[in-house]
């Protein structure tokens, strides 16, 4: 029975998918199934007739063993550095079309490791200083 989710899930390591279950994915990497190389830019539905293992060419890199080896005081530590701005950021430092490099820098890592995503997240709203327009 296919599967009724239209949410893509991201792929960064090896899945199985099940037998007669469509699985949506998205990747920014190149996987194979079943001996076939491809990516995609949009998301791909996939409906094998057995179960399947996806297998993503994601870099695992000497810097995912590397980093998965830091304990998590240095993890926040070197995100930090790119995260926070050396000046309170205002409203248009986070939208429009004059966007801070810190808030670049927050988009990139939100589509980097979910691990990652939400130290980022939780490193750009905690330390981060922000100045509101005051009332006239």
């Amino acid at each position: 029975m296919a599967s009724k989710s239209n949410k893509a899930i991201p792929l960064y390591v090896h899945q199985e998918i099940p037998g007669e279950a469509t699985t949506v994915i998205s990747t920014p990497h190149e996987i194979t199934i079943n001996g076939i190389k491809f990516w995609s830019a949009t998301p791909i539905h996939i409906t094998p007739v057995e179960p399947t293992t996806i297998q993503s060419s994601a870099p695992a890199s000497s810097f995912v063993t590397g980093w998965n080896n830091l304990p998590l005081e240095l993890k926040i530590e070197v995100l930090s550095h790119n995260l926070v701005a050396t000046k309170p950021l205002g409203v248009n430092d986070c939208t429009g079309s004059h966007i801070a490099p810190v808030t670049q820098n927050l988009y990139h890592h939100l589509r980097s490791t979910p691990e990652i995503a939400a130290l980022a997240t939780e490193i750009f709203y905690r330390l981060a200083c922000y100045c509101t327009p005051s009332e006239s």
